[in-house]
């Protein structure tokens, strides 16, 4: 999750950017009913502003990978400029 977020576009993950900083909310782990485990990041301290990121055991390296991620409208809307 961390290196997705360090991957967007310089333009958001900056001081002066949209993105000053984020938190994985470790705590906020759950089951997804379709399989894998949704973690919440919040961005600038924002509740309104989070990444839920589905993660799922690949089923021949068994390494972790991001399976989906959903992006608050509040998120989307600002790094579309709206």
């Amino acid at each position: 999750m961390e290196e997705g977020i360090k991957n967007l576009d310089s333009q958001y993950l900056t001081e002066t950017g949209i993105i000053k900083s984020y938190k994985i909310d470790y705590n906020s782990a759950e089951l997804h009913p379709m399989g894998g485990i949704v973690i919440t990041t919040y961005i600038n301290n924002d509740k309104d502003l989070y990444i839920k990121d589905t993660i799922n055991e690949d089923y021949v390296s068994k390494k972790l990978e991001i399976g989906g991620s959903v992006v608050s409208k509040k998120l989307s809307d600002l790094l579309k400029g709206e």
